[in-house]
């Protein structure tokens, strides 16, 4: 069930995957996963509330005709109001300070997953771009290691212990991806240590 605390149907489109898109008045959007067998969350309005990477607050790309499938949705939630009880009630004057970065990449995350079940692998590739930088721009060490292991894979085979991995991601290579997350990471004042001995691990991997 979706429809929860009165909200109704504001929208339904159809993704060129087949993927619907459902947008209810509560202010968050939906498709349907056949994998799980349920319906999950894309986006929600809160998120204007609060991430500095909301589409909205981004200044327009002149160079790119048309928008993703992710932006098209983050547009159609700018036009809901979101209330402060929406938003846990954390308002400016009462933030912490960690408050926005931590908004932030939980918004990135999501947006993550959206283009994943959208599949749009330019939307993936930027909203990774931008959520590597923002993990570098704080210097969050655990959220770096946690990118690098899930881009990475397994270093070894160990028989009797596969681990569920892919090595792609929306066609893309992840450990090609890899390497511009850690070029993000060499270059920040915090994470470069880690960045650099990763980008020395690759090199390991790729003579093997």
């Amino acid at each position: 069930m979706i429809l929860l605390d009165n909200a109704s149907i504001s929208s339904v489109s159809l993704r060129p995957n087949g993927s619907p898109v459902i947008i209810l008045s509560s202010g968050t959007a939906y498709t349907f996963d056949p994998d799980l067998n349920c319906f999950t969350r894309l986006s929600e309005a809160r998120w204007s509330n609060g991430s500095d990477v909301w589409e909205s607050k981004q200044r327009p790309n002149k160079a790119v005709p048309t928008r993703g499938a992710v932006a098209q949705i983050e547009t159609a939630l700018g036009e809901f109001t979101i209330s402060e009880r929406d938003s846990n009630a954390i308002t400016p004057s009462n933030r912490p300070q960690w408050w926005e970065a931590a908004y932030t990449l939980g918004h990135l995350e999501t947006r993550q997953h959206a283009a994943r079940a959208l599949e749009s692998p330019s939307e993936y590739k930027m909203a990774l771009s931008l959520y590597a930088r923002r993990i570098a721009d704080e210097g969050f060490r655990a959220k770096a290691e946690e990118l690098i292991k899930e881009l990475c894979g397994p270093l070894y085979w160990k028989p009797g212990r596969e681990e569920p991995w892919s090595p792609t991601v929306l066609g893309m290579q992840k450990r090609d991806l890899l390497k511009d997350v850690l070029t993000t990471f060499a270059r920040s004042k915090t994470l470069a240590k880690l960045g650099q001995d990763w980008q020395d691990t690759l090199k390991w991997i790729a003579s093997e």
